[in-house]
């Protein structure tokens, strides 16, 4: 049998002279620590020069026995601390010191503990350590000290969240000293047990004050790693990124994390102190006709793509001389053609029958026509198109926006020179399904709404099924059809929409789920069809981040990602936080509290408009400029990670990969 070579394996990393040095064993075995360096982060040069460390006036070169090391640099100086274990007697809690992190100063030790790192203030001229500690699973400690050698205890300062991407097994990474504030990045496992990287900021002089903390994961482990040994190393800056260091099945490897922490997400932009509105008014840019009268202000360090609100909003309401549509007209569905944005919206009398009105505009904003009668209205038994049950009659779980029953939440597709419409249809006692139907263009163009087709019903029997879409083109010459069974967005591919029967419905045979720890992490649904850029299919979707008892707030926020262009399963980035959130009077005041519920977008003038549904009452629209917008989205993708390459003579002559 052939002997395998040893692997070598990761002891800590840092970062001094803008390169980034990794401190490893040659093997698993082996006592000492050997010191490599990197200009990139991934391809390092070993260096003769072994760790040393002084204990007691005597300089040690062996490391035996020392493992789980975490380093922090503060105040020009480096910090180790370190498990090492003792004969006969539980593992004992080791401090160290380093003006270069190669040649370490014993300070002291404690009883045995979980990861710990070491962070140093100075303030008046006086230190103070600061000792942050895994407390079993759920929390994180802090002690101080003048010496190192006597702790004061302060109790938790940091504990595991229910239903977010830190939900166990927390525990220090690294610290440091960022812009003045106590900056701890930490490791923690989600929901489905895997491992991820958060950061939180803390008081220098009251270290148990919080005063910001991350809501997403900086990094998450990939789902495809699943089963697969992982431990993480540390990390260390290099240029605008933190590099993560993680070891995965014996081999050393690194990936880019965007430091968040130098620009928090807030929502709420807010402007200059030092410009004004009409300054700020003279400096936006026009990107269309009516563009000239949004202001924009300066915004805050924000992570992810926005879009900006019409000042003008609500651009559609409820008619009270129309009796349809009298209490509500709200979720368009939306598509452009020949320049005319169309809308088909939800609209409701105050006999709570959802039918669908429709309306159109020139320049994407403004309402320049308006039909007085339904464009659509429930015609089968299964839509309430014989009669619809009353407000005591009505299966109230089943009840969407007050709604007894009818056609709700439409979304339009234009293929070739029909217009497909798929909308929720719900008779008031069965569970609501998703029904499909179509116009030929050109009736759809002289309001020759008697032409659409039959309505089916294209999901199965039984089971609440909602938010389907239809993309706008074939994809490998099939049909691909979005739709929502809680919690999941799922995608079928069909061979034709002609053959939907009472033995064939859709089946959900791929699933985007929503995100542990993310603001969509209860349920999401696609909020209009996709549209096909360069980058991907942009999708526009919304979401729900959980429960108030989980820590979410109800809130129907919306979201986008980008699908790959030939397999609209393979997701390539999501925003991270919401592209726009229920804030204003109009999101808030309606018929219920916080909804932003898109149901159409088009591209119009190189502008992406986005549709949505407000309060469950009204329609508003939100605009972005489309390739700045795709671009801030796609800055969010994950980068992928890196094998760390060590050059050593005496290892090989070519590259080793460890």
């Amino acid at each position: 049998m052939q002997k395998q070579n040893p692997r070598p394996q990761g002891a800590f990393v840092f970062e001094k002279d803008e390169k980034t040095h990794l401190v490893f064993r040659s093997d698993k075995a082996s006592p000492f620590l050997k010191h490599a360096q990197s200009l990139d982060g991934t391809n390092f040069r070993v260096l003769g020069k072994d760790i040393k460390l002084t204990f007691k006036n005597r300089t040690i070169k062996k490391w035996s026995g020392s493992d789980h090391f975490s380093i922090s640099l503060c105040d020009g100086l480096f910090l180790l601390t370190y498990l090492k274990d003792r004969l006969l007697f539980e593992p004992a809690l080791q401090f160290a010191s380093s003006r270069n992190g190669l040649d370490w100063k014993h300070l002291g030790q404690l009883p045995a503990r979980h990861s710990s790192v070491l962070a140093l203030l100075r303030n008046e001229k006086k230190k103070t350590y600061f000792l942050f500690s895994a407390s079993g699973r759920k929390y994180i400690t802090c002690s101080i000290s003048q010496d190192a050698s006597t702790w004061e205890e302060l109790g938790v300062i940091l504990g595991a969240r229910t239903r977010m991407f830190d939900s166990s097994s927390i525990a220090p990474l690294t610290v440091r000293i960022h812009k003045g504030v106590i900056l701890l990045l930490y490791t923690a496992r989600n929901g489905y047990g895997r491992i991820t990287l958060g950061a939180a900021m803390f008081h220098p002089n009251h270290p148990n004050t919080l005063l910001w903390r991350t809501d997403v994961p900086l990094w998450e482990e990939p789902y495809a790693w699943k089963d697969q040994s992982l431990r993480v190393i540390g990390g260390a800056d290099h240029k605008k990124y933190f590099y993560l260091y993680v070891e995965r099945n014996n081999i050393l490897e690194t990936v880019p994390v965007v430091k968040y922490w130098e620009k928090p997400y807030q929502k709420t932009p807010t402007p200059s102190p030092k410009e004004t509105r009409q300054e700020v008014k003279k400096k936006t840019k026009k990107t269309s006709p009516r563009k000239k009268t949004v202001t924009k202000s300066k915004r805050v360090i924000s992570p992810s793509p926005t879009l900006e609100r019409f000042p003008e909003n609500p651009i559609l309401g409820p008619n009270p001389e129309n009796a349809w549509e009298s209490f509500a007209a709200f979720n368009p569905a939306a598509f452009i053609e020949q320049g005319i944005v169309h809308l088909l919206y939800r609209a409701q009398g105050h006999n709570g029958l959802s039918v669908l009105g429709y309306a159109s505009s020139k320049d994407g904003y403004s309402i320049h026509h308006r039909e007085n009668e339904p464009a659509y209205i429930p015609r089968e038994s299964f839509e309430g198109g014989f009669g619809i049950p009353s407000s005591k009659e009505v299966v109230r779980s089943y009840m969407s926006a007050g709604g007894y029953g009818g056609c709700e939440d439409p979304k339009v597709s234009l293929i070739k020179d029909r217009v497909y419409l798929t909308y929720v249809a719900f008779n008031g006692w069965e569970p609501p399904r998703i029904a499909l139907s179509w116009i030929p263009l050109s009736a759809f163009h002289k309001k020759q709404w008697e032409k659409w087709s039959k309505p089916t019903l294209i999901s199965p029997p039984g089971v609440v099924d909602k938010s389907a879409a239809l993309f706008p083109e074939k994809v490998n010459g099939k049909y691909v059809i979005f739709h929502r069974i809680f919690p999941d967005i799922l995608i079928d591919f069909v061979d034709s929409l002609d053959d939907f029967n009472e033995k064939n419905y859709l089946k959900g045979q791929y699933h985007i789920t929503p995100r542990e720890g993310f603001w969509d992490r209860g349920k999401l649904s696609v909020g209009a069809p996709p549209i096909k850029t360069k980058e991907g299919w942009l999708v526009i979707y919304h979401a729900v981040s959980a429960r108030i008892e989980e820590g979410g707030d109800l809130r129907y926020k919306i979201g986008a990602m980008l699908l790959d262009l030939n397999d609209p399963t393979k997701v390539i980035v999501r925003s991270r936080e919401p592209i726009l959130e229920p804030e204003t009077n109009y999101e808030n005041n309606g018929h219920k509290f916080g909804i932003a519920y898109p149901c159409g977008s088009v591209v119009k003038n190189g502008t992406l408009f986005v549709y949505y549904g407000a309060s469950d009452k009204t329609v508003a629209v939100a605009t972005a400029p489309l390739q700045p917008f795709l671009k801030a989205l796609l800055e969010q993708k994950p980068f992928p990670l890196k094998k760390v390459v060590l050059k050593e003579k005496h290892l090989s002559k070519k590259r080793v990969r460890s």
